[in-house]
């Protein structure tokens, strides 16, 4: 296990950068998520960290040594295939094997390793079998046993669960994590899917266009969008541009260009006066009809709505509201679910209102 530092990365294709200086530290043990939209740099910048792209510019760290220029095979890493890359005419026992039989290690060594890394996977008794007699689900925990068996300094996983079908793909995100956190090894984990991202990792990098737009624990990347696109990047969200009119403690107060006002929260020393408001539609809380609303008591951020769409989704009701002139999507429970043109009253948190610069 060893700490992992980029410093000031750059790596480009012609005039055009895919991965934009680029700074992190993954420290020892940790499990970090690139995430972002196709072309956003986090498989290039992982394709640096393994050794098979040369940055043009900076410099990587594994520990104490700056692996910059120093081949894959001697990095020791592990690394997690898209698309698996077994070997299709060796046995499941072979393709674990084949690293450690490099290493010219005790064929009664290699054995017990395998067996182990298999019954860490729940393969046990697959040896024998070839991947073409394996379902998805078994190719890629082979693929993640043929890693962990080489007992790396840093693990890299490139989209491992892209494969898989949605059911299975949920399954897998759960067991990855379980398993990092039993072998506690430095681990790059790249996805474009925001769930799975905030299901396994202790910090996540949000990237855009070859750079860093956010990084933190998941929660707080969900929770606390520093700029638009994380905000729009990792869930569904209304936006609303305003205008911010005043600071009250810890509390900005925007008004929209048809004059309706908002409270809430910025995690950014705003300078400009034109913002936006970001607002989940889990946190649009709907009131009991006898609730007050905001011009009988002053409350902040409670409005009277129409319902436009109602639409069942399971387990909850996605909504669509008329808010004044603004539309605001907002999810609520199965108890009493409301009807398109139902009147209803909400109310948004401030603490659960995002300004961000617009």
């Amino acid at each position: 296990m060893s700490k992992l530092v980029l410093q000031n990365v750059v790596k480009q294709y012609g005039g055009l950068k895919a991965v934009d200086g680029i700074n992190l530290e993954v420290n020892q043990g940790e499990l970090v998520t690139l995430l972002g939209p196709s072309g956003c740099g986090k498989t290039t910048t992982l394709r640096c960290i393994s050794g098979f792209l040369v940055p043009e510019d900076g410099n990587i760290y594994i520990g104490n040594r700056d692996v910059t220029e120093i081949p894959p095979e001697r990095r020791g890493i592990g690394l997690v295939f898209q698309n698996y890359a077994l070997w299709p005419h060796m046995t499941v026992f072979k393709n674990i094997a084949f690293g450690l039989q490099l290493r010219k290690m005790e064929k009664s060594d290699i054995a017990r390793r395998v067996k182990e890394s298999l019954a860490t996977v729940k393969l046990s008794g697959y040896e024998d079998r070839f991947p073409r007699e394996l379902s998805g689900g078994q190719q890629q925990r082979i693929a993640l046993a043929r890693a962990l068996v080489l007992e790396p300094d840093i693990l890299l996983l490139d989209e491992p669960l892209s494969n898989l079908d949605a059911l299975l793909r949920e399954q897998m995100r759960f067991e990855i994590a379980q398993i990092h956190k039993r072998f506690g090894i430095t681990t790059i984990y790249v996805t474009h899917d925001q769930t799975e991202a905030m299901v396994i990792s202790d910090t996540i990098v949000l990237m855009n266009q070859g750079r860093i737009m956010q990084q933190g624990p998941p929660a707080e990347i969900y929770q606390r969008p520093t700029n638009r696109f994380v905000a729009g990047f990792m869930g569904t969200t209304n936006f609303i541009d305003g205008e911010l009119t005043g600071t009250e403690s810890e509390y900005v107060r925007v008004k929209t260009s048809h004059g309706v006002e908002l409270v809430g929260q910025t995690p950014n020393q705003l300078k400009e006066k034109n913002v936006c408001v970001a607002i989940r539609p889990e946190n649009v809380m709907f009131l009991d009809k006898g609730t007050p609303g905001a011009a009988e008591n002053g409350v902040d951020n409670v409005f009277d709505a129409r319902v436009l769409r109602a639409t069942f989704l399971g387990e909850t009701m996605d909504y669509e509201l008329q808010v004044g002139p603004h539309r605001v999507r907002a999810r609520g429970g199965m108890r009493l679910p409301y009807r398109v043109d139902d009147r209803v009253r909400i109310s948004i948190d401030p603490n659960q209102l995002n300004v961000l610069p617009a």
